[in-house]
Protein backbone atom coordinates (compact mmCIF):
# COMPACT_ATOMS: atom_id res chain seq x y z
CA UNK A 1 0.00 0.00 0.00
CA UNK A 2 1.29 3.42 -0.98
CA UNK A 3 0.51 6.79 0.57
CA UNK A 4 -0.67 8.99 -2.26
CA UNK A 5 -1.86 12.57 -2.56
CA UNK A 6 -4.14 14.06 -5.21
CA UNK A 7 -4.19 17.84 -5.52
CA UNK A 8 -7.51 18.96 -7.01
CA UNK A 9 -10.89 17.27 -6.56
CA UNK A 10 -12.62 17.98 -9.85
CA UNK A 11 -13.55 15.22 -12.29
CA UNK A 12 -9.96 14.12 -12.94
CA UNK A 13 -8.67 14.43 -9.38
CA UNK A 14 -11.57 12.87 -7.52
CA UNK A 15 -11.94 9.95 -9.90
CA UNK A 16 -8.18 9.37 -9.77
CA UNK A 17 -8.09 9.50 -5.96
CA UNK A 18 -11.13 7.25 -5.48
CA UNK A 19 -9.81 4.65 -7.93
CA UNK A 20 -6.33 4.64 -6.40
CA UNK A 21 -7.91 4.16 -2.96
CA UNK A 22 -10.04 1.31 -4.29
CA UNK A 23 -6.84 -0.43 -5.39
CA UNK A 24 -5.82 -0.46 -1.72
CA UNK A 25 -3.72 2.69 -1.44
CA UNK A 26 -4.02 5.31 1.30
CA UNK A 27 -5.10 8.47 -0.56
CA UNK A 28 -5.55 12.04 0.63
CA UNK A 29 -7.29 14.45 -1.76
CA UNK A 30 -6.64 18.18 -1.42
CA UNK A 31 -8.60 21.16 -2.64
CA UNK A 32 -8.80 24.86 -1.80
CA UNK A 33 -12.61 24.87 -1.73
CA UNK A 34 -13.53 24.17 1.92
CA UNK A 35 -17.22 23.46 1.27
CA UNK A 36 -16.35 20.87 -1.39
CA UNK A 37 -13.93 19.14 1.00
CA UNK A 38 -16.56 19.12 3.75
CA UNK A 39 -19.11 17.49 1.43
CA UNK A 40 -16.60 14.96 0.10
CA UNK A 41 -15.60 13.98 3.64
CA UNK A 42 -19.28 13.11 4.18
CA UNK A 43 -19.30 10.99 1.02
CA UNK A 44 -21.25 13.52 -1.04
CA UNK A 45 -19.87 14.01 -4.54
CA UNK A 46 -20.66 17.51 -5.93
CA UNK A 47 -21.03 16.33 -9.55
CA UNK A 48 -22.42 13.29 -11.32
CA UNK A 49 -20.14 10.49 -12.42
CA UNK A 50 -21.72 7.01 -12.54
CA UNK A 51 -20.60 4.90 -9.56
CA UNK A 52 -18.31 7.56 -8.11
CA UNK A 53 -20.36 8.34 -5.00
CA UNK A 54 -20.40 4.63 -4.06
CA UNK A 55 -16.65 4.36 -4.74
CA UNK A 56 -15.94 7.38 -2.53
CA UNK A 57 -18.23 6.13 0.27
CA UNK A 58 -16.69 2.64 0.22
CA UNK A 59 -13.14 3.96 0.50
CA UNK A 60 -14.05 6.53 3.15
CA UNK A 61 -15.55 3.73 5.26
CA UNK A 62 -12.40 1.63 4.80
CA UNK A 63 -10.22 4.61 5.84
CA UNK A 64 -8.34 4.53 2.54
CA UNK A 65 -9.61 7.91 1.31
CA UNK A 66 -9.56 11.26 3.08
CA UNK A 67 -10.02 14.91 2.15
CA UNK A 68 -8.31 18.08 3.33
CA UNK A 69 -7.58 21.71 2.48
CA UNK A 70 -4.12 21.44 4.11
CA UNK A 71 -1.74 21.14 1.16
CA UNK A 72 1.40 21.03 3.31
CA UNK A 73 0.06 18.08 5.33
CA UNK A 74 -0.83 16.15 2.17
CA UNK A 75 2.61 16.80 0.68
CA UNK A 76 4.37 15.70 3.86
CA UNK A 77 2.40 12.45 4.14
CA UNK A 78 2.46 11.39 0.47
CA UNK A 79 5.01 9.26 -1.34
CA UNK A 80 3.65 10.38 -4.71
CA UNK A 81 1.50 13.38 -5.63
CA UNK A 82 -0.92 13.49 -8.51
CA UNK A 83 -1.70 17.04 -9.54
CA UNK A 84 -5.05 17.38 -11.25
CA UNK A 85 -5.27 20.89 -12.61
CA UNK A 86 -8.32 22.59 -13.97
CA UNK A 87 -9.55 22.59 -17.52
CA UNK A 88 -8.37 25.37 -19.85
CA UNK A 89 -9.63 28.78 -18.92
CA UNK A 90 -7.96 31.04 -21.46
CA UNK A 91 -8.85 31.83 -25.06
CA UNK A 92 -5.64 30.15 -26.22
CA UNK A 93 -6.48 26.91 -24.41
CA UNK A 94 -3.95 27.37 -21.61
CA UNK A 95 -4.51 25.15 -18.60
CA UNK A 96 -5.29 26.43 -15.13
CA UNK A 97 -1.93 25.68 -13.50
CA UNK A 98 -2.88 26.91 -10.03
CA UNK A 99 -2.23 23.50 -8.47
CA UNK A 100 1.10 23.09 -10.28
CA UNK A 101 2.28 26.54 -9.19
CA UNK A 102 1.35 25.76 -5.59
CA UNK A 103 3.44 22.58 -5.71
CA UNK A 104 6.63 24.19 -7.01
CA UNK A 105 9.37 23.47 -4.50
CA UNK A 106 7.24 21.15 -2.36
CA UNK A 107 6.93 17.84 -4.15
CA UNK A 108 9.45 15.03 -3.93
CA UNK A 109 7.74 13.42 -6.93
CA UNK A 110 4.73 14.59 -8.83
CA UNK A 111 2.68 13.30 -11.70
CA UNK A 112 0.54 15.76 -13.57
CA UNK A 113 -2.87 14.84 -14.87
CA UNK A 114 -4.57 17.62 -16.76
CA UNK A 115 -7.97 17.58 -18.41
CA UNK A 116 -8.56 19.07 -21.86
CA UNK A 117 -5.21 20.77 -22.42
CA UNK A 118 -4.42 21.80 -26.00
CA UNK A 119 -1.26 20.36 -27.51
CA UNK A 120 1.76 22.49 -26.68
CA UNK A 121 0.04 24.36 -23.83
CA UNK A 122 1.27 22.05 -21.06
CA UNK A 123 4.90 23.18 -21.07
CA UNK A 124 4.72 24.90 -17.67
CA UNK A 125 3.43 21.71 -16.06
CA UNK A 126 6.14 19.64 -17.72
CA UNK A 127 8.87 22.02 -16.57
CA UNK A 128 7.61 21.86 -12.98
CA UNK A 129 7.56 18.05 -13.08
CA UNK A 130 11.12 17.99 -14.38
CA UNK A 131 12.27 20.43 -11.70
CA UNK A 132 10.74 18.22 -9.00
CA UNK A 133 12.31 15.09 -10.51
CA UNK A 134 15.73 16.79 -10.69
CA UNK A 135 15.61 17.43 -6.94
CA UNK A 136 15.31 13.72 -6.14
CA UNK A 137 18.21 11.33 -6.54
CA UNK A 138 17.91 7.64 -7.34
CA UNK A 139 18.32 6.93 -3.64
CA UNK A 140 15.33 9.16 -2.82
CA UNK A 141 17.53 11.91 -1.38
CA UNK A 142 16.20 15.40 -2.13
CA UNK A 143 18.70 17.50 -4.07
CA UNK A 144 18.89 21.27 -4.42
CA UNK A 145 19.05 21.25 -8.22
CA UNK A 146 16.65 23.51 -10.13
CA UNK A 147 15.87 22.88 -13.80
Amino acid sequence: MKKLGVVGTGYVGLVTGACLADFGNQVVCVDVVEEKIRLLAQGKVPFFEPGLEELVARNLSRNRLSFTTALADAVASSEVLFIAGGTPSGSEGEADLLHFDAMDGHARWNIGTLGNVKRGKDQAARKLSLRAANRVGRDGEVRGVRG
